[in-house]
C-alpha cells in the first residue's frame, strides 16, 4: 500500500472518499482513497479506542469522517 504525503489534516476537518466527487477544500475537506476511507470508517464505527479519532457524519451531501482530535 502506498501512502500519499500531501495531505494536511486539521482538527475538526473532514475526510471524504475520492468516490464522492467532492473537491477538497484546504484545511476543511480532504479526499482520500476509497480503501483508506472504508478502513477509517470501520475504525470510527468500532468499539475500541481507535474510534476516538473520527466521527461518521455528512459533509456537502457525502458520507464523511470528521477528525475529533489530533494526536499529539
Amino acid at each position: 500500500m502506498s501512502l500519499r504525503n500531501d495531505i494536511a489534516l486539521f482538527e475538526y476537518a473532514y475526510l471524504v472518499s475520492e468516490e464522492s466527487g467532492i473537491t477538497p477544500i484546504p484545511h476543511e475537506v480532504e479526499a482520500i482513497s476509497p480503501l483508506a476511507f472504508r478502513y477509517l470508517k470501520e475504525m470510527a464505527l468500532g468499539s475500541g479506542q481507535d474510534n476516538r479519532l473520527f466521527r461518521l457524519c455528512k459533509k456537502l451531501g457525502a458520507e464523511a469522517l470528521q477528525v475529533k482530535i489530533m494526536p499529539g
